[in-house]
């Protein structure tokens, strides 16, 4: 800290970090994550720099894998503001004005300014696809498809497409979501970015939040042969070998694996937290956190934060949590377990209920103060297509933030082991109730030492 800040035209700098608060009032916005609301009236931790990275990356479809609540949503919803031609409400309205003094805006001279407001784009977000049964999936899938057909309901009237092809849409746009016939949304996906294409002369921007929330549930719900075949042919169409398309970014917290979902895919590019490509995208860095206290006017809180919140290596970069980080500097630096609710992955759970005594006891070693254990993470195949694979459940705490590593080289590697640690103060306290406390049966052989366990790595970590 104490490096000279500057704040003007909404944007504080401070080091190499940005804030834009462009309406100058120093709220945070919890739990938003809509771009241009966050921008108009938040403190927006500025990670416009996601956009240059798509841009120049040769992959046609990117699929980010970060645990929840690392601002995944929030970085597609700002990937679709950037790229995308204003439609519906929003037609002929500018948006360059929320980039403006961002990274991107600047950076090599200026020339991403041209992409802006340039593609039309097609996005789902299919966490509220999470359903018990396939049935309830299927609509819940069918309700997202038929929303972003009526997004683009201007397509029912283009000159740009035939007769026939108005027609088609109508009839996607107008289909009762009680319809019984799910499988004719397969080509749903692939259908719109073509009109989409015809009707603009340009490529579409395909952009799908939290692809694996569905399959995730599927799992746990006993449908996810159903679920799996489903969504590989409605993905599969739309990002192979399609000439509509631009380029696709997808995120999820889990890789569900290349043979069920992307096996025929040659052109997908997967970012875990072992690489370094878009490390410091997702999270906020040590320069951000000291960025944000000292324009919140909270410099002190940096120290408690550090040890609550950070800890986390992506790439060759450390970060914090940043949904914790937010709520702890909105709570007047007050530090709690703000990172909680992993009851929701049944997998993960099933994982751990059915862990035997060897693994039971890595698990707690990782409860000692300073513990680690050595463990191979292959990030390639850590979702189960039948049954528990054998060393998977590391992986899995791992993508989905329990666990994290310093050992980031050579990360397609799934041989090399790593050491893994614990990141935080917070997150020892949500592993012991949410993995262990909760997911372990009462013969675990850590049960009795638990509390005595964690008590001990936090007086070793608060002196």
């Amino acid at each position: 800290m104490g490096e000279a800040a500057t704040f003007e035209n909404g944007i504080y700098r401070q080091g190499p970090a940005r804030l834009s608060d462009l309406c100058g009032e120093k709220g945070l916005a919890i739990g938003n994550s809509n771009f241009e609301a966050v921008v108009r009236t938040s403190v927006f931790v500025d990670k416009s720099m996601l956009i240059a990275d798509i841009l120049k990356s040769r992959a046609a479809v990117t699929l980010f894998c970060r645990p929840r609540r690392f601002g995944k949503s929030l970085n597609l919803s700002m990937l679709q503001r950037f790229f995308e031609v204003p439609v519906g409400a929003d037609a002929g309205a500018d948006f360059a004005p929320l980039f403006r003094g961002l990274a991107i805006w600047e950076a090599e001279d200026g020339r991403f300014r041209e992409h802006q407001g340039a593609y039309p784009v097609v996005r789902f977000a299919l966490n509220d696809a999470k359903r018990p049964t396939w049935e309830e999936t299927q609509r819940a899938l069918a309700f997202n498809i038929v929303a972003e057909y009526l997004r683009h309901d201007y397509l029912e009237e283009s000159a740009s497409l035939s007769e026939r092809e108005r027609a088609q849409f109508a009839e996607i746009a107008g289909t009762p979501l009680t319809a019984s016939d799910f499988s004719a949304f397969g080509q749903t996906l692939k259908l719109l970015t073509t009109l989409l294409h015809k009707h603009y002369g340009r490529p579409v921007v395909l952009l799908i939040d939290e692809y694996d929330a569905p399959v995730m549930t599927a799992y746990s719900g006993g449908f996810y042969s159903e679920a799996v075949s489903w969504l590989k042919g409605w993905l599969t169409g739309a990002l192979k070998d399609n000439p509509s398309l631009a380029f696709a970014a997808m995120t999820g917290v889990q890789r569900i694996s290349k043979e069920s979902i992307f096996s025929d895919l040659n052109n997908l590019k997967v970012d875990t937290p072992l690489n370094v490509a878009s490390d410091e995208r997702f999270g906020f860095t040590q320069a951000e956190v000291e960025a944000l206290a000292d324009y919140l006017g909270m410099p002190e809180g940096v120290a408690a934060a550090r040890e609550w919140y950070d800890g986390y290596r992506f790439g060759n970069v450390d970060v914090y949590n940043p949904w914790s980080a937010l709520n702890y500097f909105d709570a007047g630096c007050v530090a709690d377990a703000y990172w909680g609710n992993t009851s929701s992955n049944g997998v993960l759970g099933d994982m751990v209920r059915g862990a035997d005594d060897a693994v039971m006891g890595r698990l707690c070693r990782l409860m000692e103060p300073d513990g680690t254990i050595e463990a191979p993470l292959d990030t390639r195949v850590v979702f189960p297509d039948v049954g528990v694979r054998s060393g998977a459940l590391w992986s899995m705490l791992y993508l989905s933030g329990y666990v994290t590593t310093n050992d980031t080289e050579q990360p397609d590697d799934p041989e090399m082991l790593r050491c893994l640690r614990i990141p935080n103060k917070e997150t020892s306290s949500l592993y012991r109730t949410e993995i262990i406390g909760r997911f372990a049966s009462s013969s675990a052989p850590c049960d009795g030492a638990l509390p005595s366990l964690a008590n001990r790595w936090a007086r070793s970590r608060c002196g």
